[in-house]
């Protein structure tokens, strides 16, 4: 006799994280975002950050710091001509 096979599993879906009900742009940890943009890896990130190496909106960026998606991101050179 065999055993019954088990129905599959429904897949796991992954859920947008919804707009912010005043407007306001949703915001991802600084290094993610400069990940997804290409710049470097998420370690990278951290240690450019550490190093001064990133402004954003004109202000120098801090570890941990969450960004809207439209911030504009500066890398300093020395970032750039070490990767």
């Amino acid at each position: 006799m065999q055993n019954p096979i088990d129905p599959p599993k429904p897949a796991a879906v992954r859920i947008p994280k919804p707009v912010n009900p005043d407007g306001t742009p949703i915001t991802i940890r600084l290094n993610k975002r400069m990940a997804e943009l290409g710049l470097c890896s998420r370690r990278e990130a951290d240690a450019w950050i550490e190093r001064g190496w990133v402004r954003v909106n004109g202000q120098p960026a801090v570890m941990g710091q969450p960004v809207a998606t439209n911030a504009r991101t500066e890398i300093d050179r020395q970032a750039e001509q070490q990767q």
